[in-house]
């Protein structure tokens, strides 16, 4: 298959462990995002690691989707991702399809709406929604009455 984000891509950063560790994401240049680093996931998935083998991960500003497929790499059992990034929700796409991970979700929408009607029960959620939101206080209130 044949990328079709190949012209839109600015750089890329790689799964940093798992059976995908050192495949890379692509990180596309209009999508405006800024991926957590690897010095910071190679963090969080120190501290995960008891949990995240089998774990059903929400992944709410999923952006390049590093958080998410960091999981499904590490053995997360599923992995819905939510943006409201129409770009970053068709390279997700791509980008799931590429890796054949076929235990994820990706949907194009407001986290706080899609919050609100979920009825769901996740092991991990991730929140790094873009800084000068400030809009987590209202997410956990929305996963707090999830």
């Amino acid at each position: 298959m044949k990328n079709k984000l190949h012209l839109g891509v600015s750089r890329k950063i790689k799964i940093i462990g798992g059976k995908w560790k050192g495949r890379n994401i692509p990180i596309l240049r209009n999508a405006k995002i800024r991926p957590t680093t690897n010095r910071m996931r190679e963090m969080l998935f120190s501290w995960l690691n008891p949990i995240i083998s089998n774990a059903v991960c929400l992944d709410c500003f999923a952006g390049s989707g590093a958080l998410g497929l960091e999981s499904l790499s590490r053995g997360a059992s599923k992995v819905t991702f939510l943006d409201n990034n129409r770009i970053c929700t068709t390279a997700l796409m791509e980008v799931t399809q590429s890796f054949s991970a076929y235990n994820s979700e990706i949907i194009y929408t407001d986290c706080r709406s899609w919050l609100q009607q979920s009825i769901m029960t996740y092991n991990v959620i991730f929140l790094d929604p873009p800084f000068q939101d400030n809009i987590i206080p209202e997410v956990i209130f929305f996963i707090r009455n999830m």
